[in-house]
C-alpha cells in the first residue's frame, strides 16, 4: 500500500483513540519524519495530552475515510507534533464516515421497467465524498438509480444521481441498509459534503453543532 502523505493546509481530526470526540486540526508544517498540527482558531488543547504517546487521526480525501495510527513526538498549547506516517504506519481506509446528527434528505428511485420515478424515506446513517450509506422500509434493487437531495448549509440543496450498491438487511431493526454510490456529483458539492463531516464530527467536543460558514 502507497504511503497516505499529510499536506500542509489539510483540515483532519484527531484524537487520543479512534472512539473519543476528535479536535478539528490543520496540517500545519510538514518537515522529515515529522507532522505539525495546529488548533483552529488557537484552541487549547487538553492538558491531559502532554502524556499521550500515540493519536489517531481522520483524513478525508473525495473517495475514502482514511484513519492513521502516528506517535506523538510533542505537544503544546495549540501544536501537536506527530510521527509522518510511513510504509509501516497502521491505515484503515472506509468509504464513509459516520454521522451523528440527521440530515435531512429526500429520495427518489428509478423504476427503470415502468420509466417513473418513485419517492421513498431513508435516513442517512454514513456519508462520504464518494458515497452514502441509508436505512429505508424500501428495498432499493441492486443497481439501481436514486436521485439524492440533502441540506448541509446554507448553501442550498446538494443533488446527488447514486447507484444502489449490493445491500444488507439490519437486523436490529428489520430495516434494509442501503449503500449508494455517487456517480454524478459536482466537485463543490463533494467539498461541501467533507467539510461538513468534518465540521460535525469536531462538534461532538462541545456536544452540539458548530456553525457551518
Amino acid at each position: 500500500m502507497s504511503v497516505l502523505l499529510l499536506e500542509t493546509g489539510q483540515s483532519v481530526l484527531v484524537g487520543p483513540t479512534a472512539d473519543d470526540a476528535p479536535w478539528r486540526m490543520n496540517v500545519d508544517v510538514v518537515q522529515e519524519g515529522h507532522v505539525t498540527l495546529a488548533t483552529v482558531d488557537d484552541e487549547h488543547l487538553p492538558s491531559s495530552w502532554s502524556g499521550l504517546d500515540e493519536v489517531h487521526i481522520t483524513l478525508l480525501d473525495r473517495d475514502n475515510v482514511h484513519l492513521i495510527h502516528v506517535p506523538v513526538v510533542r505537544v503544546s498549547r495549540n501544536r501537536l507534533v506527530v510521527g509522518a506516517p510511513d510504509e509501516n504506519t497502521p491505515v484503515q481506509r472506509r468509504a464513509y464516515a459516520r454521522i451523528f446528527n440527521p440530515v435531512p434528505a429526500s429520495f427518489v428511485l428509478l423504476d427503470a421497467s415502468a420509466n417513473i420515478w418513485i419517492p421513498f424515506s431513508a435516513e442517512i446513517r454514513d456519508l462520504g465524498g464518494g458515497g452514502c450509506s441509508v436505512v429505508a422500509d424500501t428495498v432499493a434493487p441492486e443497481g439501481a438509480t436514486v436521485v439524492i437531495s440533502f441540506t448541509l448549509d446554507h448553501l442550498g440543496p446538494i443533488v446527488v444521481l447514486g447507484r444502489v450498491l449490493p445491500r444488507d438487511v439490519v437486523s436490529t431493526i428489520g430495516r434494509h441498509l442501503a449503500r449508494i454510490e455517487f456517480v454524478l456529483i459536482r466537485e463543490a458539492e463533494r467539498d461541501r459534503i467533507l467539510r461538513y463531516i468534518l465540521l460535525t464530527s469536531a462538534a461532538r467536543r462541545h456536544g452540539n453543532n458548530l456553525r457551518l460558514r
